[in-house]
Order: C-alpha cells, then structure tokens, then sequence
C-alpha cells in the first residue's frame, strides 16, 4: 500500500470512529498520540505502523500490545519474517500471528516488521541467492530500525527488546547479534531468538573471528532433517561461540524439517521443486510441521524468555 492509500485508510477509520464504541474510541485516542500509527490493521487488536528505514525508505510493521497493561513499562520483541513475506494479502501468516499472539499473551510488545513489500517484492523463496535485491544487510538494518522506533514508544522498555525471526530473517537475527555484523547502533538487543536460519556463513565467519565476543544471549532452534538451511552448520556456529564462551544455545529436533513450528492445521510436509537454493540445488527442499517439535520449541522459547527477558 503506497503513502496516499495509508492515508486515505487513516482518514476513513477516523471519521467512522465518531460512533465507535469507548474502548474502540479509547483506541484510536491512543493511536492519534502516536503519529506513526496509521489505524487499524489487518487482524483484529493490531495496528500498521509505518517507521524510518534504512536507504530512505519507509518500512511498515504489524504492532500489537497487550490489553493488560503493566506497572512501568514493557518488553517487546521484533519479529523478522523469512524468504516468503509477512503472509498473503500482507496478512500476517498463521505462524507469524501465533508467534505474534504467544508473545502478547506474555505481556510483550510485539511488532511484526515487513522487509519485501516496502521494497516491492513479494517473496525471495523462488529467487536465487545472486539473484536477490534484499540481503541479509537489508535485513540486519531493518531490525535495528525496528529496535530504533520501539525504544521512542513510552510504553517500551528500550532496554529489554528482543530480536526473533525465521529462517531468511533468522539469519538476519545471527548477524545483528554479531558485533562484526551488525550496523551501528547506540542501542541493542536484549537477547535474540532464531528458528532455522541459514547458518554456512555466519558459522564460517565465527570459526576465523577476531571481532569482539557476541553478548546476547541467542537461542537457535531447527530440525535435524532440515534440507534447506541444514542443522549441522547452526551447530557450528553455537560450537564456535561458545568456545569464545559466548552465550549462545541450540535446540535440535529430530525428524522434523524447514517450517516445523508452522501451526495451520491443514498444513502438510511437502517438497517445494520451485525453490533453488537448499541442501541439493535444483532438487527442491523439505517444509511442514512437526506438532510435537512445535510444541516443544514454543516451550524452549517461553524458558528462554523467563530467563532472559522476564515480564516484570
């Protein structure tokens, strides 16, 4: 959606907030404080807010807070979609909204940042890696203009904001934590959460580091039969940082492939033929869930924030 259909929308859901119901009124009085929000979003209890990018451009981002407020303010966490987008229709995809749901149900902020549509893409999936207008530098830099905005909310502990992503942007998420890797920045992440990302160059750069230690506190999670971004180099690059004893963990899931924690009960394990990238190029790679992965990683990741970045 360009700038004018923003506003359009923005200027339509004012008017018809003039019969609103309080709560609903009391909403939009809120959303009128905060100039960056441009009304309500897609899914019901969310707004799209539109924020500074990096290369002058305006990024967006799906925002959802918890309808318990807490005393003082809260910790939130930036959500960093993979090769496929946000989800259809700009939508958030059923395992993007879970996620996005599981971290409000905990009395988190959650904001959901699109990368692709801001730049006119839909989906990298399909595209090769040369062939790619929006890298992992891209990807890094909208995380830390996603960090950049939350830490201007009142309501957001600038200091406890967590970084979580999926595959192409859990790669992101490995280079933001990296000091080497991520952009300047007078502020960073509380701690760092990435499901399956690729991990063949972030491994081979940590085992030839001399950058300075990573000190976030990162948690990867991928199956051990993943043929798309395989287990073997993430373990790698958990091994090589802890060696420099930096705090960085992995769970591992047997028999479970690339998407496991994909939540839609209709969902099934496929082979994608149109993707070109993966373990064997050409030959496609393996998706789908695995509930009891799911469900075991969701439980890893609720450890990881109690410990880390506890709601207060």
């Amino acid at each position: 959606m360009n700038r004018t259909a923003l506003v359009v929308v923005f200027a339509a859901f004012i008017v018809g907030c003039a019969t609103a119901p309080a709560e609903r009124r009391e909403r939009t009085a809120r959303n009128e404080r905060n100039p960056a929000t441009l009304g309500n979003g897609v899914v019901a209890g969310q707004d799209i807010v539109q924020f500074p990018g990096p290369d002058n451009i305006s990024l967006r981002g799906h925002l959802k807070v918890p309808s318990a407020q807490i005393a003082g303010k809260q910790p939130a966490i930036v959500f960093q979609h993979g090769c496929g987008g946000v989800g259809n229709g700009g939508k958030p995809s059923p395992r993007h909204q879970a996620a996005i749901d599981f971290a409000v149900e905990r009395g988190y902020i959650a904001l959901h940042v699109d990368s692709l549509t801001p730049r006119g893409e839909t989906e990298l999936c399909t595209q090769r890696f040369a062939d790619r207008r929006i890298t992992q530098r891209h990807r890094v830099a909208d995380a830390y203009a996603a960090l950049a905005f939350l830490a201007t909310d009142p309501r957001v502990d600038s200091e406890r904001i967590v970084l979580w992503g999926w595959s192409h942007g859990g790669g992101s998420v490995l280079g933001a934590v990296d000091p080497g890797v991520r952009v300047q920045s007078v502020q960073k992440f509380a701690a760092a959460i990435a499901f399956y990302p690729g991990c063949t160059a972030p491994a081979a750069r940590r085992a030839r580091s001399t950058d300075a230690k990573i000190t976030t506190p990162t948690l990867v999670l991928i199956g051990e039969a993943d043929d798309w971004t395989p287990a073997a180099p993430c373990k790698a690059w958990v091994e090589a940082g802890a060696a420099r004893g930096e705090p960085l963990e992995i769970a591992l899931y047997a028999g479970a492939y690339h998407g496991f924690d994909d939540p839609n009960p209709a969902a099934r394990v496929r082979v994608r033929k149109e993707v070109p990238n993966g373990v064997h190029p050409g030959e496609g790679v393996t998706v789908g869930p695995n509930p009891a992965a799911r469900v075991a990683a969701m439980q890893r990741v609720d450890d990881f924030l109690r410990q880390h970045i506890p709601v207060k």
